[in-house]
């Protein structure tokens, strides 16, 4: 029996189609076995062997492959960081419309990498990301609008969007839903909400709550100050190989708070970190190499650790190197060197550094002679609280060095610093005080009596842990 043409068509077609789907879970089988083996490869830190597998994987359109190839770009790892071909891949991925993608491209927007900042398109691919209901991409859109990045700031706004994620158990919106509760930022401020919503974050491994519930035991911010609970949140974060939490647990050894003061174990964590380009462990490492803490003193290496910690651009490195080479100790003094890193640290609003550069330039030396300069750095660092810059500041007012002479200003920085303990910042208080009117000593007073620091330490602390975050 002979089949009609058409029949025969309808036959051929449906074994082309069975086949082609055969070909298709066979391809996405291998796609699939390839995309493992890659991922195993990055667990082994294997990452020439990741790229290899992904680049292969993203020339044939896979997109998650572009976006696992990209983060290795992105990242460094395995290869140079290469903002440009990241951003490629992470636009070809998205297109496509993986959701990973469009959140990642958001993320190179938002950061400015490898293209120019542009947070209405960091928006667009956030919002496309969050429309396949991506967790991630629900808390980058919130933190747009709790900072007002390219939208009106409305920190309300940010909470409803980090709590549907945090519905989504996405741990990165819980963090934000307790620092919303911290700072009081669209809700009233409540410190018991802030540390339960960290828990739950720190309880599914998530560093940045951890280190926060490890500083506010430490410190005694929000809850009652208790070494050992910081600890144990250090600890765990360390043990993720979070860096931040790695130098904390450092720091918890080093001073002996909540566990026994060991310098050799404070020094292995601060190692740790440093390798891991974490800036306040180098410098906290060169400072243990420098002070000759649970070793000889090492000053080669104590400037080598300074040097990486300042080209990250910490302060307390910085200072450290300027203090070193003014000195001329365990270096060869070398003004311009010193007052280079004095300046880097001081326009980062480092107050010893800011008092230091003004020194240098008050003598010009290493640094052209100014008074008025000089005058300002003194006046930057005293509203900060710098004891030494605010007798500084004294001086010039006494002497009407950069500015008008004026015993009143004189008077009531001496003893803002005196207070603070400065002996020298005593005497010439006695000294300008025999030279004034009772009417002046009076005005001093007052100004000392209304006088605070800009910001307190604890304020400065926590402030920079959100910063490095």
């Amino acid at each position: 029996m002979r089949l009609q043409p058409v029949v025969l068509k309808v036959i051929l077609k449906t074994i082309i189609a069975h086949c082609l789907f055969f070909v298709f879970v066979a391809t996405s089988f291998a796609d699939d076995l390839q995309m493992r083996k890659a991922a195993l490869a990055i667990e082994l830190e294997d990452y020439a062997v990741a790229i290899l597998i992904y680049k292969e994987l993203a020339d044939q359109n896979e997109p998650e492959a572009q976006v696992e190839l990209a983060s290795l770009y992105e990242q460094g790892k395995g290869t140079a960081k290469n903002y440009i071909a990241a951003f490629n891949l992470y636009r070809k991925a998205a297109k496509s419309g993986n959701a990973t993608g469009q959140n990642a491209l958001g993320v190179i927007y938002e950061k400015g990498r490898g293209v120019r900042r542009n947070y209405t398109k960091a928006l667009k691919w956030y919002q496309a990301s969050a429309n396949q209901d991506n967790p991630a991409a629900i808390t980058n859109i919130g933190n747009l609008y709790e900072q007002g990045l390219g939208v009106k700031r409305d920190p309300k706004k940010a909470m409803d969007l980090y709590q549907n994620a945090a519905e989504k158990n996405y741990t990165l919106a819980q963090y934000s839903i307790g620092f919303l509760y911290e700072q009081g930022l669209g809700v009233k401020q409540n410190f018991d909400k802030a540390v339960g919503w960290y828990t739950v974050a720190a309880n599914q491994e998530n560093t940045l709550a951890l280190n926060i519930l490890g500083f506010m035991y430490r410190v005694g911010y929000g809850v009652p100050q208790d070494y050992r609970q910081s600890v144990n949140w250090y600890k765990k974060s360390a043990g993720l190989g979070d860096p931040a939490g790695q130098n904390s647990l450092g720091y918890m050894y080093l001073n002996g708070y909540g566990v026994s003061k060991n310098y050799d174990i404070a020094e292995r964590w601060y190692y740790r970190a440093a390798k891991l380009n974490h800036a306040d462990a180098q410098y906290n490492l060169g400072y243990m190499y420098e002070q000759g803490l649970g070793a000889n003193k090492n000053p080669e290496e104590a400037i080598k650790w300074y040097q990486k910690a300042a080209q990250h651009n910490q302060a307390k490195a910085q200072y450290r190197l300027g203090k070193i080479y003014e000195d001329g100790k365990i270096a060869k003094r070398n003004y311009k060197k010193a007052a280079r890193y004095y300046k880097l640290a001081a326009l980062q609003d480092d107050s010893k550094s800011q008092t230091a550069i003004g020194q240098l330039t008050e003598q010009g030396l290493g640094i052209k002679k100014n008074f008025k300069q000089a005058f300002n750095w003194y006046n930057k660092a005293a509203k900060q609280g710098d004891r030494l810059g605010q007798a500084n500041l004294g001086t010039m007012y006494e002497l009407g060095h950069g500015t008008k002479q004026d015993f009143v200003q004189a008077q009531m920085w001496y003893t803002i610093s005196a207070n603070q303990g400065l002996e020298i910042a005593s005497r010439h208080r006695k000294h300008v005080a025999a030279r004034m009117t009772e009417n002046q000593l009076k005005n001093a007073q007052k100004l000392v009596s209304k006088w605070s620091p800009a910001t307190s330490a604890l304020t400065q602390e926590r402030q920079q842990l959100i910063v490095s975050n």
